[in-house]
């Protein structure tokens, strides 16, 4: 059976280490990589939730589009909602 996880080195600063130590006490985590893992899928999160603000954003400027998903909600398009 093949893990799916892959041992790295890299070199951190002091200070970046320590407050990796600190998260993870304060978290009671069980590991470093616990740590690094959680902030990364973080950053992953808040990246997925911008690309859908700047999609709002672009939405709420176009004209066309607003009309058009008006003139879908007047026909009563529920798109699959129940």
């Amino acid at each position: 059976m093949q893990s799916n996880t892959q041992k790295i080195t890299f070199v951190l600063p002091k200070a970046t280490v320590s407050l990796i130590q600190h998260f993870k006490r304060e978290k009671h985590l069980k590991s470093a990589s616990e740590v690094i893992v959680l902030a990364i899928k973080k950053m992953e999160k808040e990246e997925e939730i911008k690309k859908w603000s700047n999609g709002f954003e672009l939405a709420a400027k176009d004209k066309q589009f607003q009309k058009e998903q008006f003139e879908i909600a007047e026909w009563g398009v529920s798109d699959g909602i129940d």
